[in-house]
């Protein structure tokens, strides 16, 4: 696939649900090229819960088996983004 699939995970209950969560990227780890984990860190959802962006690379099976096995994990969402890249052209002479 030429382009980038960006999948977000959504996690609640980050304390009761990080170790799963983490062992899936883990074993996945071939195909996360980027992870960028967000979290509240005021106020009283501070660190309750998180948002992990993964820029991710592989065949499209590959992302989608690593998307089925976080929505597997009790309290993880996912959802995916892609975004295509046009194939560059030759310059006019």
């Amino acid at each position: 696939m030429r382009g980038y699939a960006v999948v977000g995970v959504h996690i609640t209950e980050r304390a009761k649900n990080a170790a799963d969560v983490q062992r899936v990227l883990t074993e996945r780890a071939s195909n996360i090229r980027t992870r960028l984990g967000l979290h509240p860190t005021h106020g009283e959802s501070a660190c309750s819960e998180g948002l992990i962006l993964l820029d991710t690379v592989g065949a499209e099976e590959e992302i989608d088996a690593l998307c089925r096995a976080l929505h597997r994990l009790v309290g993880v969402q996912v959802q995916r983004m892609y975004f295509s890249c046009p194939t560059p052209t030759e310059p006019d002479p």
